[in-house]
C-alpha cells in the first residue's frame, strides 16, 4: 500500500466566523432536530450492548422495550404513518368508494397469514370491476410502514433452502419478520385474476409452514383479494395496509397503532353552512343541486373558508353506520346517547368540499386545466401549555392522529383555487366504538 503524506495547515478562526447553526436551541427545536438521532443512536448502543454482554432473553427484551415504548416514540411512529397515508391519499385522482365501503377481517387460511382486511364495495353493476389494485405501490407503502415500526427492512429477500424456494417482498432476516403480497400483476379487465408468480419466487402454503417452524413471522395475502372498482386504488390499498399495521403491532415492541376507525365503524356527521352562508359573495356561482343536499358551484377566484365545529351553540353531530350513504341522519343523537370517541385511534376526515376531476368551461363546454389541489388546515387546542394540534393536507380526505378528539372544538380552514366543486351538507369523521 502506498502511503501519502498530507500537510496540514493551521488557520486561525476569525472572530466574526458564523458557523451556520444557532448558538442555542429551544425545547421544540431540540425535539425536532436532535432528539430523534439521539434516540436512534441510543437504541443502537443498547442493542449492541445486549449482544456483546449476552444478556438473558428477558433482560434483552426489557432493555429494548424501555427504549422503544416512550411517549415520544409513539408520536414518531404514528406521525410517520399518518403522513404516509396522507401523502398517498393526496396523489389519488378523483372520487373513490372509500366512504361507501365496509371492511371485513378475513379468516386465516392456506392463502392468508396474519391480520387481513378486505373491502366490501356496494357496486350496482359488475362493469365497475377494472382489474386488481396496484400491488407494487402497496408493497412500497408496506415497506415504509415496516420501517416506521423500527424494522430494518430488506426488500426482495430471496430464501433458498431445501424446503423453501421463495422471495419475500420485505423482511428483517435477523428478527425473522417479513411480508409477502403474492402475485406477479394482473391485466386490467373485468374479473381479472392475479398472474401467478414463478415457483422460485412464490410462497406456497408448505413453504410458509416450514418458515413458521423455523421461527419466521410473516404477513401473507394474495393480490387477487383486492379488486379494483372504477379505478379506485385508495380503498383496497388502505384495507391492505390496515392488516400490515395490525401484524406489526403483534410482532414488534412499542406502541400499537390502530387503523380500524378509518375503515370500519361509524361516521360522525357535522353540519356545515349552506353555500350562501359561507361568505363567498359573487365569487361562487351555484350550478346545480345534487342528492343529499349537495350543491355544485363554480368558484371564480381563490377563497379561504373557515369552519368551526363543537363551538358554543353549534349544531350537534349525528351518527350513521358506515357503508350506506353519505348524508346527515334524520335526527341528532340525544344527550343520553354519548357520541363515540375518536381518541386513541387514527381517524379520517372528509371535508365537505370536493373538486371535480373534470373541469369544464361553462360557456363553451371545453375542458379546462385541473386547478391546484385544495389546501386544508385542521387545528385543535390541547391541554394548557401544550402546542395545538395542527394538520396540513392537500386533499379533501384528511388523516388525523389518535390525539384528535372529535368531541372537542376544532377548526378546519379550506383554501380553494378557482374551479368547479361540490359542497356536501356535512363534514364527516370516522369513528369506532370500543
Amino acid at each position: 500500500m502506498k502511503l501519502r503524506k498530507i500537510k496540514l495547515d493551521h488557520v486561525a478562526v476569525p472572530s466574526v466566523y458564523a458557523p451556520g447553526y444557532p448558538r442555542t436551541l429551544s425545547a421544540e427545536e431540540f425535539e425536532a432536530l436532535i432528539a430523534p438521532r439521539n434516540r436512534a443512536r441510543a437504541r443502537g448502543i443498547v442493542n449492541a450492548a445486549c449482544a456483546t454482554l449476552a444478556l438473558s432473553a428477558s433482560n434483552a427484551a426489557w432493555a429494548q422495550r424501555t427504549v422503544v415504548a416512550t411517549g415520544t416514540d409513539q408520536l414518531e411512529r404514528e406521525e410517520r404513518v399518518v403522513k404516509l397515508l396522507q401523502r398517498y391519499a393526496e396523489v389519488q385522482p378523483g372520487d373513490s368508494w372509500f366512504w361507501n365501503s365496509t371492511m371485513t377481517r378475513a379468516p386465516e387460511s392456506e392463502e392468508i397469514a396474519g391480520p387481513v382486511y378486505l373491502p366490501r364495495i356496494p357496486i350496482s353493476f359488475g362493469n365497475s370491476m377494472s382489474g386488481l389494485f396496484d400491488a407494487g405501490a402497496a408493497r412500497k407503502l408496506a415497506g415504509e410502514i415496516f420501517r416506521a415500526y423500527g424494522v430494518e427492512l430488506e426488500t426482495g429477500v430471496a430464501l433458498d433452502e431445501p424446503s423453501v424456494h421463495a422471495r419475500l417482498d420485505g423482511a428483517d432476516r435477523s428478527r425473522k419478520i417479513g411480508f409477502k403480497l403474492r402475485g406477479a400483476g394482473s391485466n386490467e379487465q373485468m374479473f381479472a385474476q392475479a398472474i401467478p408468480e414463478p415457483a422460485n419466487t412464490d410462497l406456497e402454503a408448505a413453504e410458509r409452514a416450514a418458515l413458521a417452524k423455523a421461527g419466521w413471522k410473516l404477513h401473507v395475502v394474495g393480490m387477487d383479494q383486492y379488486e379494483l372498482m372504477d379505478g379506485d386504488q385508495l380503498t383496497p390499498t388502505l384495507a391492505y395496509l390496515a392488516g400490515v399495521i395490525e401484524f406489526l403491532n403483534s410482532v414488534t415492541d412499542g406502541p400499537d397503532l390502530d387503523l380500524r376507525s378509518v375503515l370500519m365503524g361509524e361516521l360522525l356527521h357535522f353540519p356545515v353552512p349552506k353555500l350562501e352562508a359561507l361568505g363567498l359573495g359573487n365569487s361562487a356561482r351555484k350550478l346545480e343541486s345534487g342528492p343529499y343536499s349537495s350543491v355544485t358551484f363554480l368558484l371564480e377566484r381563490s377563497q379561504t373558508i373557515t369552519l368551526r365545529f363543537n363551538a358554543p351553540g353549534a349544531p350537534a353531530p349525528t351518527v350513521e353506520a358506515r357503508g350506506s350513504r353519505r348524508f346527515a341522519a334524520e335526527s341528532p343523537a340525544t344527550e343520553e346517547e354519548k357520541l363515540p370517541s375518536t381518541t386513541g385511534r387514527i381517524s379520517a376526515i372528509q371535508t365537505p368540499f370536493s373538486m371535480h376531476r373534470l373541469q369544464v368551461d361553462q360557456a363553451t363546454g371545453k375542458p379546462l386545466p385541473t386547478p391546484e389541489p385544495m389546501r386544508v388546515k385542521l387545528t385543535q387546542a390541547r391541554a394548557a401549555g401544550a402546542e395545538p394540534l395542527a394538520i396540513d393536507a392537500r386533499s379533501d380526505l384528511v388523516f388525523v392522529p389518535s390525539s384528535f378528539d372529535a368531541a372537542r372544538p376544532f377548526e378546519v380552514e379550506v383554501t380553494l383555487a378557482p374551479g368547479t366543486y361540490t359542497l356536501m351538507s356535512t363534514l364527516d369523521v370516522s369513528v369506532l366504538r370500543p
